[in-house]
């Protein structure tokens, strides 16, 4: 992980309940994901569910955005060489 100040990184071993482990093998998700989720208070598998569609909307905007700003500057390119004929 990174430095110390990094806001996911363990500070120390966290034990899981029972329960808790048994909802990361349901999802498939692996144990030290289990504790990072359980150390910022993401505990219950309604809002595990919640945490990842949350990150996965912010990528796709991301991802849109990104595939958006390059087909601009390939449309800017494009027009620029037409201006010149």
């Amino acid at each position: 992980m990174k430095q110390a100040n990094y806001h996911w990184q363990l500070s120390e071993t966290v034990e899981l309940p029972q329960e808790f482990i048994e909802q990361l093998k349901n999802e498939s998700l692996p144990l030290f994901l289990g504790q990072l989720l359980w150390q910022r208070g993401i505990k219950t598998a309604e809002a595990i569910k919640t945490f990842f569609t949350q990150r996965l909307i912010s990528f796709m905007i991301l991802s849109i955005y990104l595939i958006w700003k390059k087909l601009l500057q390939e449309f800017k390119k494009r027009w620029k060489m037409k201006k010149r004929f």
